[in-house]
């Protein structure tokens, strides 16, 4: 009975440890170059580079990131990568929260969502840029990828671009 206390209190503290240490704050100056290379390159010349530096420090601190986040950052090829470490440092990515087929599927149903709802020029433009900006990123990564979609999802990808198209379409000829 008493190692089964002791075990229970030593399993008990390893967790608690575990939920403490993963908190841990990342250093901000390694975080904030890591991302001003994925928006600048790893060339950028000084004077280019230290706003973006700054920019991306002063959003760490702010969005706490920690030393588990900050290690995924490091090992991020990719803006898309980089965004699915930390959500929250890339608002305006659609589809860091997830991979796969399924998640290239729900990225584009939510896209010719958007497209459909838009009724005006500055709305179908915000919807085309963030199509183009999802699209090169998925790009940069497919190489990475190992599992190709299967047929059925496929089709399902297809029907939501040719939805997309259509909202598109439509949204434009609407507006002359």
């Amino acid at each position: 009975m008493k190692y089964a206390i002791w075990s229970l209190v030593i399993i008990v503290t390893g967790f608690g440890l575990t939920r403490l240490v993963s908190k841990i704050p990342a250093d901000c100056d390694d975080v904030a170059e890591t991302l001003a290379s994925f928006e600048l390159g790893n060339y950028a010349e000084p004077d280019e580079r230290a706003p973006m530096v700054e920019k991306y420090h002063a959003m760490c601190k702010q969005e706490h990131v920690d030393i588990d986040e900050a290690a995924c950052l490091d090992k991020a090829k990719t803006r898309l990568a980089a965004a699915r470490c930390v959500p929250r440092l890339y608002p305006d990515v659609i589809g860091a929260d997830c991979v796969g087929a399924t998640c290239m599927i729900r990225t584009l149903d939510k896209l010719a969502d958007a497209m459909c709802d838009c009724q005006d020029k500055a709305c179908t433009d915000r919807v085309q840029q963030q199509m183009t900006t999802w699209s090169t990123m998925l790009a940069q990564e497919s190489p990475r990828s190992t599992t190709p979609p299967g047929r059925e999802d496929v089709d399902r990808m297809q029907q939501a671009a040719q939805r997309y198209g259509a909202c598109y379409t439509q949204a434009l000829a609407a507006k002359q």
